[in-house]
This record gives C-alpha cells, sequence and structure tokens, in this order.
C-alpha cells in the first residue's frame, strides 16, 4: 500500500523507465487483502489526496488507494497547475482552516470538479473512484480495464506497442525500490502532520503546516522528475500508465456535419486512421479477442474499424453484427450507431422507424450525439410525427453538453422561430457557441449574421474573419461565401483572384453556388482567362443541382450558343426549371 499516491512521485530515468517513488509511507499490503493500516500519530499525510474516511479515522486500505488513484488522474488532465481543492478552497469564505474545509467538503458528498476534456470512459471511473461507500470502488484490475479501453479507442497504435517492451510486467501495480530516491527531499512535500485516534483526527499540525505547503512544494519540485512519456502505457497495470492515456486522448470518432440553412444532420464519422496497415491489423486481432469475450466496447470499436474497413475488409454486414452486440449490451454509442446505419440503410433495410428506436434508447441514455440525432428526427418528421417541441427537448439535452451539432440547430430554431419565439439575438448566440467551439458550420453562419447584421452590428470585418475560419477547415459555403467578400472587396482589398480561389475551392467540393459563381468569373473573365466553354462547365453543374440563378445562365448560353451549340429549345429547357423555382423574371427566351 503506497499511501502517496501524487503525480509527483512518478519519476522518468534517463533510459524512460518509469518508477513510483516511495518516501517511506508505503506498507505491504495486498489488493485483495481486506485488511487495513493505521498511521502513527503526528504522521506526514498528503490529506489532499487521501480518502474521507481516512480523514476521519486515520485507516489506510487499499480502497483509499483507489480514491487516491482518482486524484492523481484529475490532476493529469489539469497538468497540476493547481492543488487539489485549492480552486474550491480558496472560492469560500474563509473562516477555518484547510483540513476543516476538506473534510466537510467531502462528508457533504461535493467532490473534485471533473475537466471537460476528460473522455466520457475516465469521467465515469472517476466518479466510481470516489464513491463514498470505499467498497464499491473500482479496484485496480478494473482501472486497468477501462484505460486499456480508452486506449484502444483513442491511441490504438501506441497500445500495440505494449506487447514488444521489455519493460515491467502489467501484472504488478507499482514498481519499488528500496531506496529512498532522493534521500536529501524533505517528506513534508504537500503534507499535512495528522494526529489521529481510531475515532478521529486532530488538526493542530494540520493548520501549522498547510500554510507552508507552496513554499515547501516549490523548493523541492525542482528535484522531482515528473512525465507523461510513452513509456507509460507500457506499464498500464500502473498508477503512470494513466499519464500518457490522459495527455494524449484524441478522440476516435469525428463527426462531420451536413446541413443547409434549414436542416442539419450527423454523419457518418470515420476512424483516425495514424496507424500503419499491420498495426491495424493486429489492433482488429486484438479488439476482436475482447469482443468474442463479450466485451462491449471492444465489439463497438470492432464495429468501427469493419465500417471504415481498417485492419479489416469492409463490411457494413459485419459492422451492423459487432454494434448490435453492443447495442444489445446496453452501449449508448453503439445503439447511436445502430440508428446511423438504419438511418442510411447500411447492410439493413432503410428505416426512419428503426433509426428513431436506436437513436431514442441511446439518447435517453445521456449520449449527445443520439440526442442530437433524436431531435433532428423530430425536427424533420422522420420516423416521428413532426414535433418542434420534441425536437427543442432533445436539442437543449444535447447543448447541455457541449454538443456544437445541437447548438447550430437551436440556432436555427431561433432564427426560423420554430417552436420558439423568433429571435436573431438567440439564433446568434448558439451560432457563436458552436463557433468558438471550432465547428465550421457554426462559423459560417455567425459569419453570415454579422455580414447582414442579424441579432447584431453589421460588421463585414467580422464576418470575413468568421468565414475565414470556416473556410480555412473546408467549408465549401464559407468559401463561396469568402470568395463574394474578396469579389466585393469588403473589408479585405478587392481581389477577382482571390474570389476565384475562393469559388473554385467551393466548387470543386461540389457547393452549387460556388459552381455558379465560378461560372460567372469565366464568362466575364475577372481573375482567370475568359472562356465560355469553362463558364458553361461550371453553370451546367450549379444548374443541375438547382440552382436557379445557373439555370438562368445556362439558358442564356444556350440562346446566345456561347461556349454551347446554339439551341432555343435546350435555353427554353433551362429556363422553364428556373422559372418553376420562382426565382427567373425570364419564362422564354426573347
Amino acid at each position: 500500500m503506497h499511501r502517496d499516491i501524487a503525480v509527483r512521485n512518478v519519476l522518468l530515468k534517463l533510459d524512460f523507465t518509469l518508477k513510483v517513488a516511495d518516501f517511506g509511507l508505503s506498507r505491504k499490503l495486498k489488493e485483495d487483502d481486506d485488511t487495513y493500516y493505521v498511521g502513527n500519530k503526528g504522521t506526514a499525510l498528503p490529506i489532499r489526496y487521501i480518502a474521507p474516511e481516512t480523514l476521519k479515522s486515520g485507516r489506510f486500505s487499499i480502497t483509499t488507494e483507489y480514491w487516491s488513484f482518482g486524484v492523481v488522474v484529475w490532476e493529469l488532465f489539469t497538468f497540476a497547475e493547481k492543488q487539489p481543492y485549492s480552486v474550491e478552497y480558496d472560492s469560500r469564505e474563509k473562516n477555518g482552516q484547510f483540513y476543516e474545509f476538506l473534510a466537510e467538503y467531502l462528508s457533504s458528498g461535493h467532490r473534485l470538479s471533473i475537466p471537460h476534456n476528460v473522455p466520457q470512459q475516465i469521467k465515469s471511473l472517476l466518479s466510481r473512484l470516489w464513491l463514498s461507500d470505499p467498497k464499491k470502488r473500482p479496484s485496480f484490475q478494473v482501472c486497468r480495464k477501462v484505460i486499456r479501453q480508452e486506449l484502444m479507442q483513442s491511441c490504438p497504435n501506441i497500445l500495440l506497442k505494449e506487447k514488444a517492451s521489455h519493460h515491467a510486467s502489467e501484472n504488478s501495480l507499482f514498481r519499488f525500490e528500496d531506496k529512498d530516491v532522493n534521500e536529501g527531499t524533505s517528506k513534508t512535500l504537500d503534507y499535512t502532520s495528522v494526529e489521529f485516534s481510531t475515532s478521529a483526527l486532530l488538526s493542530r499540525e494540520i493548520q501549522q503546516n498547510e500554510k507552508h505547503e507552496i513554499r515547501i512544494r516549490k523548493r523541492v519540485k525542482r528535484r522531482i522528475v515528473v512525465s507523461v512519456g510513452l513509456l507509460a502505457v507500457l506499464l498500464i497495470a500502473m498508477l503512470a500508465a494513466l499519464l500518457y492515456i490522459l495527455l494524449y486522448t484524441s478522440v476516435l470518432e469525428t463527426k462531420n456535419v451536413t446541413s443547409n440553412a434549414n436542416s442539419t444532420f450527423l454523419a457518418e464519422s470515420t476512424v483516425v486512421n495514424n496507424t500503419s496497415a499491420l498495426e491495424l491489423f493486429e489492433l482488429a486481432k486484438e479488439y476482436r479477442t475482447s469482443a468474442e469475450e463479450g466485451d462491449a466496447e471492444a465489439q463497438f470499436q470492432l464495429g468501427l474499424l469493419y465500417r471504415e474497413g481498417k485492419g479489416v475488409s469492409q463490411s457494413d454486414k459485419e459492422a451492423m453484427k459487432w454494434y448490435r452486440k453492443a447495442a444489445d449490451q446496453g452501449l449508448a454509442k453503439a445503439q447511436n450507431r445502430m440508428g446511423d446505419m438504419y438511418f442510411y440503410g447500411r447492410s439493413v433495410s432503410q428505416s426512419d422507424e428503426e433509426a428513431v428506436k436506436w437513436y431514442g434508447k441511446a439518447a435517453e441514455q445521456g449520449d449527445a450525439d443520439a440526442q442530437y440525432n433524436f431531435g433532428w428526427m423530430y425536427d424533420n418528421g422522420r420516423g416521428v410525427s413532426q414535433s418542434n417541441a420534441e425536437a427543442i427537448k432533445w436539442y437543449r439535452k444535447a447543448v447541455a453538453q457541449g454538443d456544437a451539432n445541437a447548438q447550430i440547430m437551436m440556432g436555427d430554431m431561433y432564427y426560423y422561430g420554430r417552436g420558439v419565439n423568433q429571435s436573431y439575438e438567440e439564433a446568434l448566440k448558439w451560432y457563436r457557441k458552436a463557433a468558438d467551439q471550432g465547428d465550421a458550420h457554426g462559423q459560417k453562419n455567425l459569419g453570415w449574421m454579422y455580414e447582414y447584421g442579424r441579432g447584431v452590428n453589421q460588421s463585414y470585418e467580422e464576418a470575413v474573419k468568421w468565414y475565414r475560419k470556416a473556410a480555412d477547415q473546408g467549408d465549401a459555403n464559407a468559401q463561396s461565401n469568402l470568395g463574394w467578400m474578396y469579389q466585393l472587396g469588403r473589408s479585405v482589398p478587392q481581389s477577382d483572384e482571390e474570389a476565384v480561389k475562393w469559388y473554385r475551392k467551393a466548387a470543386e467540393q461540389g457547393y452549387a453556388l460556388g459552381q455558379k459563381n465560378l461560372g460567372w468569373m469565366y464568362e466575364k473573365g475577372r481573375g482567370v482567362n475568359q472562356s465560355n466553354e469553362e463558364a458553361v462547365k461550371w453553370y451546367r453543374k450549379s444548374a443541375e443541382q438547382g440552382n436557379e440563378d445557373a439555370q438562368k445562365e445556362l439558358g442564356l448560353m444556350y440562346k446566345d450558343g456561347r461556349g454551347v451549340p446554339q439551341s432555343d429549345e435546350e435555353a427554353a429547357k433551362w429556363f422553364k426549371k428556373a422559372a418553376e423555382q420562382g426565382k427567373l423574371a425570364h419564362q422564354s427566351p426573347t
């Protein structure tokens, strides 16, 4: 039993060996042992890391180690910038010493605030590690399993290298050396001397020493090297294993949005391809082993690999099979994927009703993606009766979790007054929330609001700023809008060449307005060499997508025989298409 689990005690040697240091507090105690250790009076203890029951009784057991491990995870996600509970302590009224505050704070059920960048699996693990009932806290074996699952999702190529390592066995939780790694180091680093009986702790020495913590901490931390190096994953059963995971976690599924002004729907996500073909093959084998043993997370991940054809032959049928196994075990994100498969009709007959069923299951469990999807189905009357009220209800649940797609849809609901009182100001608020998260569609919408002064003072400068952010991420609508700003010289130097550049980017993505604009630039010879043939080419691409202005322009090209053989019949056809959409004054060639 270590009794001093903290990031500061994880040391990195020059050969990249990670070790958990011991400054004299550790005691031998098996993890499956129900016994406990009672410390001596006056022993200096790291009270910010110990469990609430230890604060009261002075008793240490393996379950109190689990609690401390959770605090370490918290440190990793905050980069140990502040001491645990320092923010909570500083924000309260200063009527008492830190020990009294901490004991009352924890006994009242309060816990450290979990940072937003913590993966959902790890958030759940932290909540369990900090349960008041020690018997309900997950063991280190359970922690190891959860961490490996997160690694499989976030850093699969690193996890595979674990097998080749010659470092410490993953069967042991910690590696200790029987010597003090720094005998000259003060053992009062972030510790408080605690006197206790088996019933209660005394706080007198705590109050005296707490004032010196920060000063001592600064003096000592120069001597102790803490690292979050690559070898952490090789010691996954050790405390240090999480160091790498938590700082290098990346999201496996990147959600893409396909939308227009009136609708948005979540497109299929893709698996991050940061591994070689051989590594992916090995990863798929590891997933399969766990999946066949019934591990829901592995089943879901294997389904992702089949869906994307990474490490296995692409197969929607196999993807569906493994998604279903995980979904039947109640894994929310697998249920959401089941909804996607039915919505797009992948390996199953397309069914909005089935999609709604699975989105609903996942949404009820709190999955933000599913809540957004479920709301979208109500918004568009797909598989359910159209209901703005239900759509808003589920969008609100998703935005409460910071879902950018739902934030955009909330903006749309306010912009068009669907289910809420129309309000450009509210629409702007929600578009900005999505934009501030880096969502390209939200940035484009925010730029549009600034360009036209909807809910905010008109500002071409702000419009260009947000259009550019979205355009740089590849948003075709924003690219076309940015081209328009260059063409007109709005808050940027007028430049037909820049306009053509951005129109082309949008046009090559298949964006109809960008195609029409690029065709116009070719027709007029603005920023490019004049070419009726190129103009007709881009007008046609846009017209075939239903762009009324492009249909009109294409009709005129046929009427005049520019870039195409003259044809009144073709001209009339395209004029008619445009007229049917109510956008064209020309009803027939004149």
